[in-house]
């Protein structure tokens, strides 16, 4: 590629994030965006130095996820700071760097900042990228400047990298778990040190959702509604009102699961009331020793019953009906075209599977989601020898896949749970 190709290139692809071309000279381009007045300058070092980059492009791999590069000496990874570099204390100015070990001794060393000039060429017309640098102007002001146009670099702000830098590797793969050894030694040390969390992201930022929401039963739109007539629980409802308020699906899932487990012993309970109202019901019962043994029995039996699947597996049984759950799976499997829960599939170190029958299917959602309820709460594999749930995008997918099916089951205990409003 030639500088005139470059400068092609370069309109082609800025005119896809609405830069139209007004303007060009051997020492620039100039181009107009309908959210600013002034005309924008790229200079030629711009494009001098996408060139330069380009022979060296071959030596960076997009591993190991589509927001980080590596080649055998350097590394460079996107980590959402938004909080942190826009609160204005901490972390405020665009050219500030926070360093791990010497820049000037020729070791490895590692640094957070803007992203670098290999970055920002590497993916330079990248849509997703882009997307993250226009998210992040629209946060400032236009940039302050006595000069009737704006310079390209002075306007696009550039997201938060971590880079390590000067490390020697025979090959990527080595030098991918060499650098995520480093950078996730570095963002604990941050953190410990000054109290500012930052993970590695797994992929851009804002990506857009490809599925459309699952509704089972859809959203009303009229704004005027019903007055109230049912009044729930004001304990559970803070549960699930934690569980609706946010996006993490985690705290999502485990503020749902919370509403179903407030009812464990009180339905629990209420199943042992009702073995013993029966047998002190019986005409012949008597207070004998035998009788009054049958009742010990039962209560000794009913404290020493702590299987929490058991136990979630008779709510489900108390308020909702097998068939309404077996129309939200057929419902939930029809919306993605996928047997999500009805085929045999390891979840967490455990095989599951749903059958929609009758007498079924209450059993085997309170083992499945039992299952995903103690990976999330043990890190520990103790417990039943199964996999640990590890933060990460796939295990992260994995449960806000079932968040949905949770969010339901609540929804319906509430309902049936609830008293009348007086």
């Amino acid at each position: 590629m030639d500088f005139e190709e470059a400068k092609k290139l370069f309109v082609e692809k800025y005119s896809n994030f609405r830069f139209d071309l007004s303007d060009e000279t051997d020492q620039e381009l100039w181009f107009t965006h309908p959210r600013y007045e002034k005309k924008i300058r790229v200079p030629i070092e711009d494009i001098e130095e996408f060139l330069a980059f380009e022979v060296d492009r071959q030596n960076f791999n997009e591993v190991p996820v589509e927001c980080s590069i590596c080649s055998k000496s350097h590394r460079e990874h996107l980590i959402p700071l938004p909080s942190v570099y826009f609160r204005g204390s901490r972390f405020n100015d665009r050219d500030e760097s926070i360093y791990f070990g010497d820049p000037d001794s020729g070791t490895v060393y590692a640094q957070i900042s803007e992203a670098s000039n290999i970055y920002h060429n590497y993916f330079r017309f990248n849509e997703l990228y882009e997307r993250q640098i226009n998210r992040l102007t629209m946060m400032h002001r236009n940039p302050n400047t006595t000069e009737d146009y704006i310079n390209i670099n002075d306007l696009q702000r550039r997201p938060i990298t971590i880079k390590v830098i000067n490390f020697n590797a025979p090959d990527i793969e080595t030098a991918v778990q060499k650098s995520d050894a480093i950078i996730e030694s570095c963002l604990f040390q941050l953190s410990y040190m000054k109290h500012i969390t930052g993970l590695p992201a797994e992929e851009w930022p804002m990506k857009r959702e490809t599925a459309q929401p699952f509704y089972f039963e859809e959203p009303v739109r009229d704004n005027k509604m019903d007055f109230p007539r049912i009044i729930c629980n004001s304990d559970v409802l803070r549960f699930y009102q934690r569980g609706m308020s946010t996006d993490d699906p985690v705290l999502r899932f485990l503020s749902f699961y919370q509403v179903l487990e407030y009812y464990f012993l009180e339905v629990s309970d209420e199943l042992l009331y009702d073995k013993l109202a029966r047998r002190l019901k019986d005409p012949k019962f008597t207070i004998s020793t035998k009788d009054l043994d049958g009742i010990i029995v039962e209560v000794t039996k009913h404290k020493g019953e702590t299987d929490e699947t058991e136990m979630l597996k008779v709510v489900l049984n108390k308020y909702l009906d097998d068939e309404i759950l077996i129309n939200f799976i057929e419902a939930y499997e029809s919306h993605f075209s996928e047997k999500i829960y009805t085929k045999k599939q390891n979840i967490f170190g455990t095989d599951l599977e749903v059958k929609l029958q009758s007498g079924h299917i209450s059993g085997n959602l309170a083992k499945r989601i039992k299952t995903v309820r103690n990976a999330l709460v043990h890190a520990s594999d103790r417990y039943e020898r199964s996999e640990r749930y590890i933060p990460n995008r796939e295990n992260e997918a994995i449960v806000k896949r079932e968040v949905p099916l949770l969010k339901f089951l609540a929804e319906k205990v509430m309902i049936a749970s609830s008293e009348p409003l007086k």
